[in-house]
């Protein structure tokens, strides 16, 4: 899983984010979006073996109305650390 950060511009409303959050939501291996109106900026977590190219971000943003002034670099999100319990005894697995 990858994820980046979207400059928006354009947005000015509820309603705009709405419509961009909508936008990113629906493209195809796009696994979360985060849209902070206040920043003018989304956060976009994505399956890069689904995701053809980020460039789709910059296209569904523009039909809806907006352009992307900045697309940061894509950064590979971990995996949240699992904790193993032993059953038998309840505690840590070693």
């Amino acid at each position: 899983m990858l994820a980046v950060r979207l400059s928006i511009e354009g947005m000015r409303s509820r309603k705009h984010a709405r419509s961009a959050h909508s936008a990113l939501e629906v493209i195809p291996g796009v696994q979360k979006v985060e849209v902070r109106l206040t920043r003018g900026e989304a956060r976009v977590s994505y399956d890069p073996e689904k995701v053809v190219a980020p460039q789709q971000f910059q296209v569904a943003l523009f039909v809806m109305g907006f352009t992307l002034k900045a697309l940061s670099q894509a950064k590979a999100l971990r995996a949240p650390a699992r904790l193993a319990v032993d059953i038998r005894t309840g505690g840590n697995a070693a």
